[in-house]
């Protein structure tokens, strides 16, 4: 997972970056059983109408638990 696609710049606060929060915030969402699609459709709903765009490189079928 990038933060940002490789013609953006990836935006950040004084103290974290807005992709590294976003995903804190995705794991407080679910909290259980986290599938990587889980966080994957959350930061993509979560940077929807923002200045970057994350870059997701996935080979695998979504359906993994992440935690």
């Amino acid at each position: 997972m990038y933060s940002s696609n490789n013609n953006q710049a990836s935006m950040a606060s004084e103290k974290i970056s807005h992709f590294t929060n976003e995903f804190i915030n995705s794991l407080i969402h679910f909290k259980t059983n986290i599938r990587y699609k889980d966080i994957l459709d959350y930061l993509s709903d979560s940077f929807k109408e923002k200045e970057q765009t994350p870059f997701f490189v996935v080979q695998a079928d979504y359906t993994e638990i992440f935690i």
